[in-house]
């Protein structure tokens, strides 16, 4: 194949020395004499393309990627708390505080019927925390010094009808998701996975949370 292809042109690569200063031969009529520095050209043209594609890709995967698509999801899966004791007593709201099994609580002794704003900037009783859970809304805290002021006008957009951010000095990870005997804590704010948690959780707390006690003490 390579002799029908290249007709015309010498067997061996090299020119007779001899020729080296001789005048261009004439090409025989129907016959192709090519150069033999022409298929080097493009050769080195073919390949340099081939490595600008590949750099192009390359820079393509390293800018376009995110760093976040293989790490660490931001936010841990939901886990179920056990039901507090104290679940049955209520207190009225200047009343000294009980034990809590969980810190921020999930269940536990409450205030009944507490009003508070969808976007409260003062920190929240715990009794008053668990009296808008029993009431079946959701809860989103965060530690004040762990999150940006960016991250914060994030949280705050998603508090609604169900939906309750304030901060927390005592949390010990930057947000804290709670409802009624569930918890989910976030390294950062993932608005997603908390959109999730609230829609899952909200008004799930059990219909019938009559108490026993009630202490103002």
């Amino acid at each position: 194949m390579l002799s029908q292809v290249m007709t015309g042109v010498p067997a061996t690569p090299h020119e007779d020395p001899a020729d080296a200063g001789a005048s261009p031969a004439t090409t025989t009529p129907g016959t192709t004499r090519r150069s033999a520095t022409a298929g080097g050209a493009g050769g080195w043209v073919a390949f340099g393309a081939l490595v600008a594609v590949l750099l192009g890709v390359v820079g393509v995967s390293v800018a376009g990627g995110s760093s976040t698509a293989s790490g660490p999801k931001a936010c841990s899966p939901t886990v179920s708390d056990a039901l507090d004791p104290n679940s049955v007593v209520r207190v009225l709201p200047n009343a000294r505080e009980l034990e809590y099994i969980n810190n921020p609580p999930t269940s536990g002794a409450y205030v009944v019927g507490p009003e508070v704003a969808p976007v409260s900037t003062a920190e929240l009783r715990h009794p008053v925390q668990v009296g808008l859970l029993a009431r079946g809304m959701v809860l989103l805290q965060y530690q004040p010094d762990a999150i940006s002021a960016d991250d914060l006008a994030l949280l705050q957009a998603l508090a609604g009808d169900t939906l309750i951010v304030s901060p927390n000095s005592e949390l010990k990870t930057p947000i804290v998701a709670t409802a009624w005997r569930k918890r989910m804590t976030c390294t950062a704010v993932d608005t997603s996975a908390l959109e999730k948690f609230a829609t899952v959780n909200a008004n799930r707390a059990p219909a019938d949370l009559s108490a026993t006690t009630t202490t103002g003490s």
